[in-house]
């Protein structure tokens, strides 16, 4: 089973730009389809990309990051950035964790 992390960031203190970088296939398609936010960075090797958008409070960050993950978003207070977990609950060419443990 994989596991994602997707990270939000402020670039600068006090500024209504973000960074949200994930490896989540499901919020990059998500992230993608918004016209407010643009791709600043994916790897190569990597399936990581970081997008950048704005937000005008941080409460609206942290709300926007749950929505996008649907999972609960906690705060990193060493690293000052909210990171959501997510695991794959069904793959195209496998079953589901659930079904197989039946």
């Amino acid at each position: 089973m994989d596991k994602y992390k997707t990270c939000l960031w402020q670039e600068v203190k006090r500024d209504s730009w973000w960074r949200i970088q994930t490896n989540d296939p499901s919020v990059i398609r998500k992230l993608r389809r918004r016209k407010t936010a643009t791709p600043c960075s994916w790897a190569l090797n990597d399936s990581m990309v970081i997008f950048s958008i704005r937000y005008k409070s941080p409460r609206l960050a942290r709300q926007s990051l749950q929505r996008l993950t649907g999972q609960k978003v906690n705060k990193d207070a060493l690293n000052d950035l909210f990171v959501a977990y997510t695991v794959t609950k069904l793959t195209s060419k496998s079953t589901s964790e659930s079904q197989n443990e039946l």
